[in-house]
């Protein structure tokens, strides 16, 4: 099966190339940070709609994992580049896993059910809620996962390292107090995706089984 990663030097990205199930043709995307091995990698700015199609056409992937995202440039990499990525997959016939977030919600009622409506509160998760809606919009068979804070222990990740090297140099640490969250691992977040992108070869390739083992 090839698949595409968007977003493929992130976080969740690198922890997916990292699991990858064997025998998967792994392709990924990138900005300017460099994609880990064995993705084949692909320079895209996915915002620009002609570029991610003309990507899309060429690498042919049966199954897009769209994790790509930017919260201080929501407006382009989330809405745009998520428009452009769900359009080229029903151009190309591709399948789709959207990595959405908690915050289209507000907080005030949790918990959550699937069906109901978003009720973000500040910009990054506005445009969390227009990306979902125009993903169910064009792309109803497209699987949503609404993910938590995504954390890694072995290196930290970046927020994690920013709070132990302060705790750690005897500084202050200022977070939230009306905020919060269910973090998630990345390899844990990484494992539910590929069970999904396995789900997805079963519908669409009736009798074709399931993959082997995951890469350690």
């Amino acid at each position: 099966m090839r698949i595409l990663i968007t977003g493929g030097a992130g976080l969740l990205g690198r922890a997916l190339i990292a699991s990858a199930p064997a025998g998967v043709e792994l392709h990924a995307t990138q900005r300017t940070t460099p994609v880990p091995a064995p993705a084949r990698a692909h320079t895209v700015e996915l915002s620009d709609a002609a570029a991610t199609a003309a990507l899309l056409d060429r690498v042919r992937p049966e199954l897009v994992i769209h994790t790509a995202y930017a919260q201080a440039t929501a407006e382009r990499d989330v809405g745009r580049a998520t428009e452009s990525v769900v359009l080229a997959c029903a151009a190309t016939g591709a399948a789709l896993v959207h990595i959405s977030s908690d915050v289209v919600f507000d907080g005030e009622r949790a918990p959550w059910a699937e069906t109901d409506e978003p009720a973000p509160v500040h910009e990054y998760g506005r445009w969390k809620t227009v990306a979902e809606r125009f993903v169910r919009g064009r792309m109803p068979d497209a699987a949503i996962v609404r993910t938590s804070l995504i954390v890694r222990a072995d290196p930290p990740d970046g927020g994690s390292a920013w709070i132990l090297d302060a705790l750690r140099g005897g500084e202050p640490v200022r977070l939230f107090v009306d905020e919060l969250r269910c973090p998630i691992a990345d390899g844990d977040l990484a494992a539910m995706l590929w069970e999904l992108a396995a789900r997805s070869r079963r519908t669409r390739a009736p009798g074709s089984g399931t993959w082997p083992a995951r890469r350690r």
